[in-house]
């Protein structure tokens, strides 16, 4: 394929041909080397987004995964004394600390790949569960679904699924549409009008079939502006959407991705940890308890298999104390349980961040009340927010209760700083105090059951840092601890404080 041309202001760049030419200076034009040619094809093609610099080192230079170089930094420094008017203060060639590097401002580009009519091709390797919801997906673009957007947290598998219901069905498919790159009205308009030819609602009433818009979450509220109008013109198109935020469509269809299943999650473990080479036997009695610690979450379990070569299955589960810092790929920054977290936080406003942080403190499914007494009087709207957007979970249960996944209570407990974490562990403790009656028997022995996953973290929390408070709390939750064989946790505060029990 021969390399295209393009402008970056009044300069034409012709990457065939390597050269700069820029009407307003004298002389010849600059030239480019066979090197920053492919490096400028490659971020041309990326329409805009940034691309990690491990990425630019392994496709454009060639290098071995996890190989660390300056080799990209000296080379922009090279580029943009050729398409920069002021390099110290770049306008086009971008880039942005633990991001990437990106092309802006470009004219006369080419079509961007992310419109490749018949979308990313599978990855060869094995995909397992999601039976049921492939179905569903199938079932509903068959009779008719105008919208269906496909709805979970980031690395939940949403654009793996439609690849393999599409790859399964083969349904007729118009355009498969990245919208990763863009944020904006503009930016959608172009890239969906570039894949079909013209803009959807310009009276396309012969345009049929399968428009897959993959990773809508950045521009969601155009999306939803823009949606209703391409779906009136066009009375053969059917949109299918992934999104880690709920698409408000007229007749849209929202087919939520959850955890995988249990004995789905250990089969998706097996199979990447025998491809990695994994040290330990594939049937490990431990592996369902690695797999419970990482939630069924497909990318978690992708990723802590991709350490089955270099580390045992308990070393697994108690490195995932910290997994933030577990799960992640070496020498791929963007593929990592932080990475996914933190694109889906920085959509958030600061009120959201507010409340996440703050209910990072409860270690497991916590009640309306306790979400109040951590974060204020509205945390229960903005949960239920929360909820829409694939970072916090709402289990079914004869009460309302939510569920921080783990990537998300990690990375939120790094925005909680000291001293606020102590003003909503202290108003925590006071509630649980009240509830229990303050150590006076009978204590509300059905409510420490249902807080009891929380009681114990308080406990472990207050003892910690040798708070006065960890006595009564211990003796009021002793006989539930006692009833399980967990006497010790109750008894160790008492002791350190002097209190026979």
């Amino acid at each position: 394929m021969s390399l295209p041309s393009f402008r970056l202001g009044p300069r034409h760049i012709d990457l065939a041909a390597q050269l700069v030419t820029d009407p307003r200076a004298e002389g010849p034009p600059a030239t480019l080397t066979e090197l920053e040619a492919r490096l400028l094809d490659h971020l041309l093609r990326a329409d805009g987004a940034l691309v990690p610099k491990p990425v630019l080192l392994r496709e454009v230079w060639g290098y071995a995964d996890g190989v660390e170089s300056r080799a990209v930094d000296y080379t922009l420094r090279r580029l943009r004394k050729k398409l920069e008017d002021d390099p110290r203060a770049a306008v086009h060639l971008v880039s942005t600390y633990g991001s990437g590097v990106g092309l802006r401002g470009v004219t006369g580009g080419p079509t961007p790949h992310a419109a490749e009519p018949e979308g990313p091709l599978p990855p060869l390797d094995t995909f397992v569960g999601r039976d049921a919801e492939q179905a569903r997906l199938d079932r509903w673009i068959t009779d008719g679904a105008r919208c269906v957007t496909v709805l979970g947290a980031g690395g939940i598998g949403k654009t793996r699924l439609v690849l393999e219901w599409h790859r399964a069905r083969s349904p007729p498919l118009l355009a498969w549409v990245s919208l990763r790159p863009h944020s904006d009205a503009e930016g959608l308009a172009r890239t969906v009008a570039t894949a079909l030819g013209g803009p959807p609602d310009a009276g396309s009433t012969e345009l049929a079939g399968v428009l897959v818009l993959d990773a809508a979450e950045g521009c969601a509220p155009h999306l939803e502006a823009v949606l209703p109008a391409w779906l009136r013109a066009a009375p053969g198109l059917q949109v299918v959407a992934t999104s880690r935020v709920a698409l408000r469509v007229p007749g849209g269809l929202p087919l939520r991705l959850d955890a995988l299943a249990p004995a789905a999650a250990e089969r998706l473990y097996e199979a990447r940890a025998a491809e990695r080479g994994a040290l330990h036997h594939l049937d490990d009695p431990r592996v369902p308890e690695l797999v419970t610690h990482l939630e069924g979450h497909p990318l978690a379990i992708e990723l802590a298999a991709a350490r089955a070569g270099v580390r045992p299955v308990a070393e697994l589960i108690r490195a995932l104390a910290r997994p933030l810092d577990t799960l992640a790929a070496a020498g791929h920054p963007e593929r990592s349980l932080r990475a996914v977290v933190g694109w889906s936080w920085d959509l958030l406003d600061p009120s959201q961040q507010a409340v996440l942080a703050a209910c990072s403190l409860f270690p497991g499914r916590f009640g309306r009340e306790a979400a109040e007494v951590a974060a204020g009087g509205s945390a229960v709207d903005v949960l239920v927010a929360l909820h829409q957007r694939s970072l916090v979970r709402a289990p079914a249960g004869r009460r309302r209760t939510f569920v921080l996944p783990m990537g998300v209570r990690a990375f939120a407990a790094e925005h909680l700083p000291g001293p606020r974490a102590l003003e909503v562990e202290d108003r925590l403790v006071a509630w649980v105090l009240r509830r229990t009656g303050q150590g006076r028997r009978p204590p509300q022995r059905a409510w420490i059951l249902d807080e009891l996953e929380l009681l114990r973290s308080l406990l472990h929390r207050l003892q910690a840092r040798a708070a006065p408070e960890a006595v009564p709390l211990a003796t009021a939750i002793a006989p539930t601890l006692a009833d399980r064989g967990w006497q010790a946790e109750a008894l160790r505060p008492l002791a350190a404080w002097g209190v026979r029990p």
